[in-house]
């Protein structure tokens, strides 16, 4: 059970730390801007697991889990995976994290687009999915035409792919023995489905992107650590429900409204720091409370 939940954490946070340090091996060598490595190329690599989940759902039937899983990953980024970076600059002495201008088109992608995904209540969902897939494909084109990566701008690129590599095998290690974890103790300590459902399994699958979003805050990294939250937030707001949309379709109900909510409102009010380059750590607590409200809406349901 502790071994479990403990061994998941370590590996997850040396998979994450690995990550980094890859990636930035990718900047380097391919000249991208910290905004799109960030925003784009990290998240394809950190969302790998979720992927394999919703792909083994649409498979096999079980589309109310990958739809957990689609909608679940912005809200999460945007409440306490926001906190947890916030907490982490703060630890590393960076008050502030300064941030490329060019990280606001996610942002006010986001805001444009994660709405679309309500067609779905009314039976649009082609014209839905296809509004979400092209945003997602301009979202990618616009990213890579900003100015390349200037130099000295990563830290460490010296066999960054092996420790991609190696990072991609342990976060999916880690994530599943953490939530095996996790269920243990829930189980061990009495904790209900609900408890376990809303709190316990959604922070442990967010755990690989928001720990290398936490790294990268910790050193200051602005760019890269907010850029890896948004551009999950990007990925799970239009790419995979394009695909939910234009393939099984899927019902909409309050929690899906919650997150497509509580996403667009926690972009709306970061666009005018990201767009200033400067966002307060202090600033990034403010997910704490939708969040902590979602879990009161959903207990009493």
């Amino acid at each position: 059970m502790w071994e479990e939940l403990l061994g998941g954490i370590a590996i997850v946070m040396l998979g994450s730390y690995l990550f980094t340090e890859g990636a930035e091996g990718i900047g380097s060598r391919f000249s991208l801007s910290a905004s799109f490595l960030g925003s784009v190329v990290s998240p394809v690599f950190t969302s790998m697991p979720e992927a394999v989940v919703i792909l083994i759902s649409m498979i096999e039937g079980a589309r109310d889990v990958g739809v957990g899983t689609v909608f679940g990953e912005p809200f999460m980024a945007a409440t306490i995976s926001y906190s947890l970076v916030a907490v982490s600059a703060l630890l590393g002495g960076h008050v502030v994290l300064d941030v490329e201008r060019s990280l606001s088109a996610p942002y006010i992608l986001v805001i444009a687009a994660y709405p679309f995904t309500l067609l779905a209540s009314a039976g649009l969902h082609w014209i839905g999915g296809l509004i979400l897939l092209s945003a997602y494909l301009l979202f990618i084109i616009y990213m890579r035409r900003g100015p390349p990566a200037g130099e000295g701008e990563y830290s460490s690129t010296r066999w960054f792919l092996p420790k991609l590599l190696l990072s991609i095998a342990l976060m999916p290690l880690g994530s599943h023995l953490l939530i095996e974890g996790v269920e243990s103790t829930a189980n061990y300590l009495g904790v209900g489905e609900l408890a376990l459902s809303l709190v316990l399994v959604p922070l442990a699958t967010a755990l690989p992107e928001t720990m290398s979003a936490m790294i990268w805050a910790f050193k200051g990294r602005g760019t890269l650590s907010v850029g890896a939250l948004i551009g999950e937030q990007v990925v799970f707001s239009t790419l995979y429900p394009a695909v939910f949309l234009l393939t099984v379709g899927f019902p909409v109900g309050t929690a899906i409204e919650w997150s497509v909510t509580v996403t667009t409102l926690s972009s709306l009010i970061l666009l005018p720091l990201v767009s200033r380059r400067r966002i307060p750590a202090a600033a990034l607590f403010m997910g704490l409370v939708p969040y902590i409200a979602y879990l009161i809406v959903m207990i009493h349901l």
